[in-house]
């Protein structure tokens, strides 16, 4: 049995912020080479510095089979 967990966070930005943010993400996003490392970093700085608001859990039942779908991609 597993517990599947979310953290919930919150960080208040300016306008002005977003703005100067979303102009760097969307020039991740057109970027051809290591776009997912790039757009990855850009996600980063945002998420710094956030408040915690609350951690929960939700129950996750496993499915028949699962196990061997897991190993099989090992």
């Amino acid at each position: 049995m597993g517990l599947r967990t979310l953290v919930i966070s919150q960080k208040y930005i300016t306008e002005e912020e977003f703005q100067l943010w979303n102009k760097k993400y969307q020039n991740a996003k057109t970027e051809m080479e290591d776009r997912e490392g790039k757009i990855r970093k850009v996600v980063d700085e945002l998420e710094e510095n956030m408040k915690f608001l609350c951690v929960t859990g939700v129950e996750d039942k496993l499915q028949v089979d699962v196990t061997d779908s897991i190993n099989h991609k090992k």
